[in-house]
């Protein structure tokens, strides 16, 4: 550790700029730093974070194109060390912790804007899944993101426009999509399938849902395979359903055979 008043030339302490320099002490917080030279004595009384407090005119600043390039191409390459980005964030934990409720929603509201029509990279866009996959929230995580939501409006009546809809279609359609089987849905029914077997098998039924015990009105109810086999279109294999119930029973198929079985619709 240098004493205080200790001289060294930059060569020595690994600084660029060609001087001569003095281990001093700051005279507001005591901080010790090397400090160069000017005529024999400290060129700053204070350290730089001292020079700053109560400094209004770096407020609102801004660096040129120039600048901010320069700045670029120092730090290219180099990445903090460990030490370093646990300071960084139990500093912004500490300000965060200190600041009004409207000081967060102003900050809020600035990364909107600065946020605003900015697409990720594909690059970016694949980090972020790979960091997100798998993870789980706590019980505790979910607790205040419920809280948070509580009573927001902001989405109620909200419509997406046709383009929106039919891109989100297209993002789940066919083997993009997490009902998919194999493509079982375009194989054919058997000729034994028909209009008047439907017909038959609803009216077995009186024409009342399964699941729901909703009746027809102006609209006719579906047939549903109980063991999802379109070959096997015995009547014991067969129940009505509404639209909403048989789209339904195309997830957790075992359990909706195991629920008919236990119903006894293939004992009938």
């Amino acid at each position: 550790m240098p004493t205080i008043g200790e001289i060294k030339y930059s060569h020595q302490i690994s600084y660029k700029v060609e001087a001569s320099y003095t281990w001093a002490t700051c005279i507001q917080c005591g901080k010790e730093r090397w400090v160069r030279l000017s005529k024999s004595r400290p060129a700053y009384e204070n350290c730089h974070p001292c020079s700053l407090k109560g400094l209004k005119n770096h407020l609102g600043h801004k660096h040129s194109e120039a600048t901010k390039l320069l700045f670029s191409l120092a730090r290219r390459g180099k990445k903090p060390t460990p030490e370093a980005i646990e300071n960084r964030k139990v500093g912004q934990q500490i300000r965060w912790a200190n600041m009004t409720p409207e000081e967060k929603v102003s900050i809020g509201l600035n990364i909107s804007k600065a946020t605003k029509g900015r697409k990720q990279s594909p690059e970016a866009i694949a980090r972020t899944a790979d960091a997100l996959r798998g993870r789980l929230l706590s019980s505790e995580h979910r607790h205040k993101i419920s809280l948070s939501l509580l009573g927001n409006k902001r989405c109620l009546g909200y419509k997406h426009t046709k383009e929106t809809c039919h891109k989100d279609s297209l993002a789940h359609r066919g083997e993009k999509s997490y009902l998919w089987q194999g493509g079982i849905s375009f194989e054919p029914y058997t000729p034994e399938f028909n209009n008047a077997l439907r017909l038959e098998i609803r009216a077995r039924d009186n024409f009342v849902c399964q699941l729901c015990t909703i009746s027809e009105n102006g609209q006719a109810h579906d047939v549903h395979h109980i063991d999802y086999d379109k070959t096997n279109s015995t009547r014991n294999n067969l129940v009505t359903l509404c639209h909403s119930c048989h789209t339904k029973t195309n997830q957790n198929r075992d359990y909706w055979q195991e629920h008919f079985h236990r119903d006894g619709r293939q004992q009938q």
